[in-house]
């Protein structure tokens, strides 16, 4: 009797981590596996992963991204901590802006003085 128990407590737990993870990512019908909309930066960041209805709902008040000029794609700015852990990410005037907009204290956003004193 305490094996079945035991069986059926893991077995709700997995499924419950199953709902859990899936409600976070979208994977639009059109796209490959790996490219999943993870309802966050890839809402900007990799629009055409997000373009199914069911991702554009989930993207709704997402932060956005920004890919400074000059910088690979997966050195994108997640508008919050690359503000300040990847300064060079956030460099140009729209990732500032964005920064500004979604850091806590817009002191901390690239190009003010108190980051440049970090």
């Amino acid at each position: 009797c305490k094996l079945s128990l035991a069986a059926l407590l893991l077995a709700s737990l997995s499924i419950f981590m199953l709902f859990d993870t899936a409600s976070a990512d979208v994977l639009c019908p059109t796209q490959p596996r790996d490219n999943f909309c993870d309802c966050e930066g890839d809402c900007t960041g990799q629009p055409e992963w997000c373009s199914c209805d069911e991702a554009q709902q989930c993207c709704e008040g997402a932060t956005p991204t920004v890919l400074c000029p000059g910088q690979p794609i997966a050195n994108y700015c997640d508008c919050t901590g690359d503000c300040l852990n990847q300064p060079a990410w956030c460099s140009c005037e729209e990732a500032q802006l964005c920064c500004d907009a979604n850091v806590v204290g817009s002191a901390f956003s690239p190009g003010s003085s108190l980051f440049e004193k970090l």
